[in-house]
């Protein structure tokens, strides 16, 4: 049981983490996107950055990304898991914009 936020699973800590990120920065430095990745992810292509993937998405049509070049209508980004759930979410890759004051 953790002393602050009680009984939740160590999950859930993911969305305090991502918040205090959000709100104080890190190392000083300001953040209005976050990006919270499991342990147990693996990413398989190093040479593409997360803006690079989002744009590629966007190219390809993903419904989640649709929206203005540069804009989205969305504040939270989930992965899905496919393999198991193809329609559950998954918040082992979970993305958070908060540059368009939704967050």
């Amino acid at each position: 049981v953790h002393p602050d936020r009680g009984s939740r699973s160590a999950a859930w800590c993911k969305i305090p983490a991502i918040a205090r990120v959000l709100l104080h920065g890190v190392g000083g430095r300001p953040c209005k996107r976050a990006m919270f990745i499991d342990s147990d992810a693996v990413v398989t292509n190093l040479t593409m950055s997360i803006d690079d993937y989002l744009d590629r998405a966007r190219a390809i049509g993903d419904e989640a990304l649709a929206g203005d070049e540069g804009s989205s209508p969305w504040s939270v980004l989930l992965s899905n898991n496919y393999w198991f759930n193809p329609d559950g979410p998954c918040t082992g890759l979970l993305y958070v914009d908060g540059s368009n004051g939704g967050c």
